[in-house]
């Protein structure tokens, strides 16, 4: 397994506690983590800190987690950034906004808990996680 220490990753979620959880979590597996509360502040972090990823709800006040994602993609740093949206949502309308920005992948927050999490943004650093949905 490569290393992934010091690799940094910006989560950007509205709900506070889950926010809190995340980073706790991920710093718990030796991730630097920057951590945002809606899309704005993702996008100005983003621009900033550079991470290696971005964790992002779907919907959160300001603005969403797509319009922050396609932002970010107009930066030049930002073009390749390796993206996740997390959310609750998992219609047919999600899928097509998620699909508006090359790259992404989709995770559903009921289906994976704090560990699952933690061990799929590792394998995603990793290059090695290929169980989740690329849009």
């Amino acid at each position: 397994m490569r290393a992934v220490l010091g690799k940094k990753i910006l989560i950007v979620e509205d709900e506070i506690e889950l926010l809190e959880l995340i980073t706790r979590e991920l710093r718990q597996s030796g991730l630097q983590v920057a951590a945002a509360r809606n899309g704005e502040e993702g996008l100005e972090a983003a621009l900033a800190e550079r991470p290696d990823l971005i964790l992002t709800d779907m919907l959160m006040p300001v603005m969403d987690g797509i319009t922050m994602l396609k932002k970010i993609r107009e930066d030049a740093s930002g073009k390749n950034l390796k993206a996740i949206v997390l959310t609750n949502l998992s219609d047919s309308s999600i899928t097509v906004r998620i699909s508006e920005v090359p790259g992404v992948k989709l995770w559903i927050k009921s289906d994976l808990n704090l560990a699952e999490i933690s061990k799929k943004v590792l394998e995603e650093l990793r290059g090695e996680n290929k169980s989740v949905r690329e849009l």
